[in-house]
């Protein structure tokens, strides 16, 4: 065998591998090709936390009209909220007459009845009992706020969209948690929280968000807590909202 035909083999050879190892190095590097509802999930889910809701002290007050099967109540609220660790109600009925305080930590909800003078102390399982739905202060201070709970993740959610909404739709058992997102603000429209067994839901829908500092905060929320035995309504209005740098929480437990 001649020289030129060994140097051929060998060229012919070392190409063969080198065509081997690039076919590699592509395979290894090419990225999957996207789906056109996997693009759209994906740009969503990276321009969700920018418009995401923030602060560090919030105060609010707020017209509240409160309906069940059997009575229904108009009210006032001052609300104080610091961002991840309290949130601060004061509920007054004929203007300024002061009916019950509540204050909800990471761990505690208490609640003062002002008529009554009755003192309730406890951790998040009552109100997670009410809907048999897992709540925590998280989740209150989300929803309370317009902005995407801890408990859904969009990414293993399933999703739809359509020219004006996002759509979520997460379940674990008998639970289902729902949001709908407008589009052309990224901000929540609707959270529903239900639970196929035991009928219950809660439906929050919000509007009308107003500009608070370089954020939206939703200005009318309404909320209804169904049950087989029960439709409670709550309608809240707020007037005013304003980001400060100092809050006092007073909240005194009677003895």
């Amino acid at each position: 065998m001649n020289k030129r035909i060994v140097t051929l083999l060998l060229l012919s050879v070392f190409l063969l591998n080198a065509c081997r190892v690039a076919k590699t190095i592509t395979a290894k590097n090419s990225k999957p090709v996207l789906t056109a509802e996997a693009k759209e999930r994906l740009d969503f889910i990276k321009a969700l936390p920018a418009h995401q809701f923030q602060f560090d002290l919030l105060t609010a007050k707020a017209k509240v009209s409160l309906k069940t099967k059997n009575q229904s109540q108009n009210l006032t609220i001052s609300l104080r909220m610091q961002s991840a660790q309290k949130i601060w109600i004061s509920l007054n009925a004929l203007g300024s007459l002061e009916v019950a305080r509540v204050l909800l930590t990471t761990d505690s909800v208490k609640i003062l009845n002002r008529l009554t003078n009755e003192y309730n102390e406890g951790d998040y399982n009552y109100l997670s009992n009410m809907i048999n739905y897992p709540i925590n202060y998280a989740l209150i201070e989300a929803l309370l706020i317009g902005n995407i709970p801890p408990q859904i993740d969009p990414s293993k959610s399933n999703f739809e969209s359509n020219a004006e909404q996002f759509q979520f739709t997460q379940t674990e058992g008998s639970k289902i948690l729902n949001a709908i997102f407008q589009k052309s603000i990224y901000k929540s429209s609707e959270w529903k929280l239900a639970d196929t067994l035991t009928k219950n839901s809660l439906v929050i829908n919000y509007a009308d968000y107003k500009n608070v500092g370089e954020y939206l905060f939703p200005s009318l929320i309404n909320v209804q807590a169904i049950s087989p035995k029960d439709i409670v309504k709550l309608n809240i209005q707020f007037v005013k909202i304003e980001k400060v740098n100092s809050l006092v929480f007073p909240f005194n437990a009677p003895k």
